[in-house]
């Protein structure tokens, strides 16, 4: 280890340490002290810190993992990470408001409460509900799904479920379960209703979120992840959506034929700018190519992306139900292929 005026060397430590840790591994009270007054260590918890590059090295999730670490760290009492922050250990999509303070859940005689970046959940936790990941202990993943259908708005929390239920990470009547043995918590009519609404056909966050968002604006489900074929068979396009055998949904926004957002999707840091442009004016003629033959097929087309949702989503609707109305089945002249749905949903 350096001097004192020299760089500060640190001895090996976890991403996550306690002051305990820094002083068995040869480090004096001054040392650590001196770290924290100048900012190469970050305190998350009393007591328990992390090197400030760790921390502004890390995503929001790397973030998020950093203080369930600490928080985790902090507690010897038996808790469970639990609700979003489970989720997001168990590497689940993000909400747009991001992971929202830890959570962790203890049973029953603990009492809930909430203190800065922490929210303590008193409840049962049956050994079915609990399980661990790289020695942090939480919830199960069909645990984690149902307190986060019952917790968590519809539209993001279905836009989750279809996530985990899409990648296998849980099945439908694990969750199905879990909440019909919660029926008498709080939000739970919520969490059963959510998980109705999921649909692992859907393939991104923007499509399970909007479709749901949609839904209170009249605006009902479309069929998720619809193949169109021409009139000799050939595919054309999957849509992500598609309502009435008429209009086709495409969440993806603008950022198609958006010259700079192609750029940013497609950034190559050891290709000049003139590739960079060449590639991604090949990018926008494809999909316009793509359009071109969707429209020829008859159908009826409605794109949008995540800022219609969010400053403009009655507006989004009505866009949405004057082309169903002005779509005509009898126009389209080639054929769908469409996914089986799941179970819960019929046919």
């Amino acid at each position: 280890m350096s001097g004192e005026r020299g760089a500060m060397t640190d001895p090996p430590l976890p991403s996550v340490f306690t002051r305990q840790e820094a002083l068995e591994r040869g480090m004096s009270r001054h040392q650590v002290g001196r770290r924290l007054s100048t900012g190469a260590w970050r305190q998350l918890r009393r007591g328990i810190y992390c090197t400030t590059s760790t921390y502004d090295g890390a995503d929001p999730r790397g973030r998020h993992e950093l203080e369930v670490t600490a928080v985790v760290l902090s507690r010897p009492d038996d808790v469970l990470v639990s609700h979003l922050s489970a989720a997001c250990l168990l590497g689940w999509p993000r909400p747009l408001e991001g992971w929202g303070r830890v959570t962790v859940t203890a049973e029953p005689g603990t009492v809930a409460r909430t203190w800065p970046g922490l929210v303590v959940q008193a409840a049962t936790l049956r050994p079915i509900d609990r399980t661990s990941r790289g020695g942090v202990p939480l919830t199960s993943p069909a645990r984690t799904l149902a307190d986060v259908l019952r917790h968590v708005a519809p539209a993001q929390a279905v836009a989750i479920a279809d996530h985990a239920l899409r990648t296998r990470a849980v099945r439908y009547d694990e969750v199905d379960e879990v909440l019909h043995w919660q029926s008498d918590w709080p939000y739970a009519a919520r969490g059963v209703s959510s998980l109705q609404l999921a649909d692992p056909r859907r393939e991104t966050w923007l499509e399970s979120w909007s479709f749901v968002s949609l839904l209170p604006h009249g605006v009902p489900l479309p069929v998720p992840q619809v193949d169109v074929l021409d009139a000799q068979g050939r595919f054309v396009a999957r849509l992500d959506g598609l309502w009435d055998l008429a209009t086709g949904a495409e969440a993806d926004g603008r950022i198609k034929y958006d010259l700079r957002g192609v750029l940013m999707a497609g950034a190559d840091p050891q290709a000049s700018a003139q590739e960079l442009i060449r590639r991604a004016q090949l990018g926008l003629d494809a999909e316009k190519v793509r359009q071109d033959a969707l429209l020829r097929t008859g159908l009826q087309l409605v794109r949008w992306g995540t800022r219609e949702v969010l400053l403009d989503l009655p507006g989004l609707a009505r866009r949405i139900n004057e082309c169903r109305t002005t779509a005509d089945p009898d126009r389209f002249n080639g054929r769908f292929r469409f996914r089986p749905a799941p179970p819960w949903l019929g046919t």
